[in-house]
């Protein structure tokens, strides 16, 4: 029954693993598809991409590193001499239900505590993938709260994924990540917007760090700064 419950917890590991290095391999692809069709420059669609590929990358490091530990805890498990009332207890847990083999592999290792450093660099991660979808909506013309929706529950994976637990420091975190990353979110969605309608020559031809600032610097000149905020 255990053997079965670590079986499956391995290949769990090794799913993550595999997605990682999918997604790192797909924003890989899709950052220099967009920097050979662009002349170049950095684009949107390259920032989207270097975002997958950073994400897809963190995700193989985390699941890499869970699979050392599951290993050393298995060998560290088989060497250790079992006591009387170990034997006895694992008889009985060879008795459970087969749904236990469903369990997860945070509940069969120790409690981790949930560590906020990691937690929040994974909410962070989340958080940009979460924004650069904002911005490809608000980029096409439309504001709508599934936006706002996706940003934070990609948030909140990304803070469970590198912490194991949530909790309300998890949640605070996460929130107010969203929270700071909103309005460069909103912003960037704009100038992709400005982009692909407006109908003068020079602002197509421009890199995005000329794109950010004279973006900026036409919010000001028609006074609508409080209106975008």
């Amino acid at each position: 029954m255990q053997q079965s419950i670590h079986q499956e917890n391995q290949k769990k590991i090794k799913r993550g693993k595999l997605a990682g290095a999918a997604l790192g391999a797909a924003g890989l692809i899709l950052f220099i598809l967009a920097l050979a069709t662009s002349a170049g420059s950095f684009t949107p669609l390259a920032l989207l991409g270097l975002a997958m590929a950073a994400a897809g990358v963190a995700l193989f490091l985390v699941k890499w590193k869970a699979e050392k530990a599951y290993a050393k805890y298995l060998e560290q498990e088989a060497n250790r001499p079992k006591s009387a009332a170990e034997k006895l207890a694992q008889q009985q847990a060879e008795a459970v239900e087969a749904a236990e083999l469903h369990k997860d592999l945070q509940d069969i290792a120790t409690a981790k505590k949930s560590h906020v450093g990691l937690g929040a660099l994974g909410a962070a991660i989340g958080c940009l993938l979460g924004a650069l979808i904002w911005s490809c909506i608000m980029g096409e013309g439309y504001i709508t709260v599934f936006g706002g929706i996706i940003m934070i529950l990609l948030s909140f994976g990304g803070y469970k994924l590198f912490s194991w637990n949530m909790g309300t420091d998890g949640m605070a975190v996460s929130a107010g990540m969203c929270a700071l990353m909103l309005p460069f979110a909103t912003y960037g969605g704009f100038i992709w917007y400005l982009r692909n309608n407006l109908t003068f020559s020079g602002y197509r031809s421009l890199s995005f760090a000329e794109k950010w600032q004279q973006t900026w610097g036409m919010l000001r000149e028609y006074e609508i700064m409080g209106d975008f905020f």
